[in-house]
């Protein structure tokens, strides 16, 4: 089995750690400026709240065809 020398290890580990230190420092910057901040609030309540609306208020009968128009909606 072919090793590589200890010097390209060495090289690939720290390129490694420095990815990992780049990963972490981008994720607690996304954690603590961007995750539940006011636009983020905003963009999930305009995207839950009116499916939460029509599912409780649309016509119960007519559900299958209202699903079929808002796929055509969403494919056109």
């Amino acid at each position: 089995m072919i090793r590589p020398s200890d010097q390209i290890i060495k090289l690939i580990n720290e390129q490694y750690k420095t990815i990992d230190d780049a990963h972490s420092s981008l994720s607690e910057i996304w954690i603590k400026d961007i995750l539940f901040s006011f636009g983020w609030m905003t963009t999930f309540l305009l995207t839950v709240v009116p499916w939460i609306i029509w599912f409780i208020f649309r016509n119960k009968e007519s559900s299958a065809r209202l699903m079929i128009g808002g796929l055509w909606a969403m494919i056109l």
